[in-house]
């Protein structure tokens, strides 16, 4: 079929199938990456990735308009919309399901388990709705090489994904898995965030289990949404100081309206604030409520995309309706209910001067007293990044950025009003009183994931602590730790990396190659160097989908 036949189908298949992709696809996948260069080189008009996940309706419509315009497109890209289109219906693709429906009933085992096409438990579609129920697997082994010692750990994980849509307006979502220590020293795994703070894991030493959720509801301009899912909220490529995938999903109800070139979004989220007894878990724990709202108003151009955030953090108490109202001044609002919840703006912005150069910035207010700007004053409390992305007509992109958050932001003299999640950040991993510079080269060979060279140096300055018979004892507090605000006996000016200097280089290598449609191969390598000691980190992984 030639090429301009192919898309005139492929907008007609868009004008039935996206009315059926309601849900957002998950953080994980892919297509993001491809779309971030898509959108580097003006390939997508009125198109922003600031704001993640995205309904998969959005991403169909990406894609086809990429298909309008292919002539543009190299080898490598063209080969990965090609795959792209086959997986959300755009092109017609052979389906494989162990149960059989009304729409597919070609069974999986055993020679189509092993082919090119969709692979699925089960599928059914049709003008109206939509259902899909897909196996999740993973094998991982972790190897971690120090100075004086070598470790390794193997985990197993398996799970399911189920979604789809109803009517043309109301799209569902549901992922869980199940995972273990297969072999291995058990206490490498628990220097993984998520893992150490998952209870069965690491309070029971079991197994350990993660869900995501949500329903979508879509009529026109309105969307709303229900759910727990990992969100990424701000321009930037490494360091998102706003929303990141550092802590674990947290559970919102959204709602918002779309259009062309402007978006707004109200969420208001669920948080899990700090155990205020020596119970950590089970039913002695005593944990108080913790939420958090956020709105942000997008504007999008061809080549400009502009976001503004406010947000607040507030708890020890029932939910306030004060913050339920969707149009609504936070700082005003804190304010005039005494002032004892965190409240915060935020700023980012995308520019493309010419296609194949973009640039990126954020920034973040936590607290501010304009008299004292420019004298390190504890209160003025910010963090930025700002970064480019080249992505010329060659199968290479080369990404820069550098980020800093400056002392005690996200702190509160609160702590449970911190801008944390079960006690781990809920902006990027970079504490207070910190930056970063990290590089990125990626290059796409037409797989789906792309070879990934990167380069980090990170400087922080952290609290100074000493020793006595009771254990650590905080000696000054430089507002290096999100969990500790500034104190009355902490002298009021923090100068930017004071206390004890932590400096760190990191060179790392990534690489995927989806060995069959669904079964992947991913493996990193790391080099990390911590104040001259030098470490390796290794991870390799067979894996059924992305999760």
């Amino acid at each position: 079929m030639p090429k301009t036949a192919l898309f005139v189908v492929s907008l007609i298949l868009f004008g039935k199938i996206a009315s059926a992709q309601i849900e957002n696809v998950h953080i994980a996948h892919p297509v993001y990456m491809f779309l971030e260069r898509a959108q580097t080189r003006g390939l997508l008009e009125n198109f922003a990735m600031a704001e993640l996940p995205l309904a998969r309706a959005r991403i169909v419509g990406a894609l086809a308009l990429l298909r309008e315009k292919e002539a543009a497109l190299d080898n490598a890209e063209e080969s990965l919309l090609s795959a792209f289109e086959r997986e959300f219906g755009l092109r017609e693709a052979p389906r494989a399901v162990m149960f059989a429906s009304d729409s597919d009933s070609t069974q999986l085992f055993f020679g189509p388990l092993f082919g090119s096409g969709e692979k699925f438990v089960y599928h059914y579609t049709d003008s109206n709705a939509a259902l899909r129920l897909e196996p999740l697997a993973s094998l991982e082994l972790r190897l971690q090489q120090g100075a004086d010692s070598s470790r390794n750990v193997g985990l197993g994980q398996f799970g399911l994904r189920l979604h789809g849509s109803l009517s043309n307006t109301l799209g569902y979502y549901l992922q869980v898995s199940n995972g273990a220590v297969l072999t291995g020293d058990r206490e490498l795994a628990l220097e993984d965030p998520l893992l150490r703070r998952n209870v069965k894991f690491g309070e029971l030493e079991s197994d350990f289990d993660f869900t995501d959720s949500h329903i979508r509801v879509e009529h026109e301009w309105f969307f709303a949404s229900l759910g727990r899912q990992k969100r990424l909220s701000g321009a930037a490529y490494f360091s998102n100081i706003f929303l990141s995938n550092n802590a674990a999903p947290s559970d919102a109800i959204s709602l918002g309206a779309q259009f062309d070139s402007f978006e707004y979004r109200f969420s208001h989220l669920s948080l899990l604030a700090l155990p205020v007894t020596n119970f950590q878990s089970g039913p002695e724990a005593l944990i108080p409520a913790k939420y958090m709202a956020y709105h942000r108003f997008d504007y999008r151009a061809r080549s400009f995309q502009v976001g503004l955030v406010e947000s607040v953090v507030y708890g020890d108490r029932n939910i306030d309706l004060a913050y339920l109202n969707p149009l609504s001044f936070f700082k005003s609002i804190e304010h005039s209910l005494r002032d004892r919840d965190n409240s915060a703006l935020g700023l980012d912005a995308t520019l493309r001067p010419l296609d194949g150069l973009e640039l990126r910035g954020s920034f973040f207010l936590d607290d501010i007293q304009f008299s004292r700007i420019g004298d390190d004053f504890s209160g003025n409390k910010s963090a930025f990044t700002i970064g480019m992305m080249m992505a010329p007509q060659l199968p290479l992109d080369l990404t820069l950025e550098y980020s800093r958050v400056n002392p005690y932001t996200y702190s509160h003299f609160n702590v449970q009003n911190s801008f944390t999640n079960d006690g781990l950040a809920l902006a990027g991993n970079l504490p207070p009183n910190a930056d970063e510079l990290r590089a990125r080269l990626q290059y796409w060979w037409g797989n789906r994931y792309p070879l990934q060279l990167s380069a980090g140096y990170r400087r922080h300055g952290r609290n100074i602590y000493g020793e006595s018979s009771e254990g650590p004892v905080l000696l000054k507090n430089v507002g290096g730790d999100i969990l500790m605000a500034r104190r009355s006996e902490d002298s009021e000016i923090a100068p930017f990396l004071d206390g004890d200097v932590e400096r760190q280089f990191t060179l790392s290598l990534a690489a995927g190659v989806e060995l069959l449609r669904g079964f992947n191969i991913q493996a990193l390598y790391q080099l990390s160097n911590l104040d001259g000691s030098s470490s390796h980190q290794a991870r390799l992984a067979l894996r059924f989908g992305e999760f």
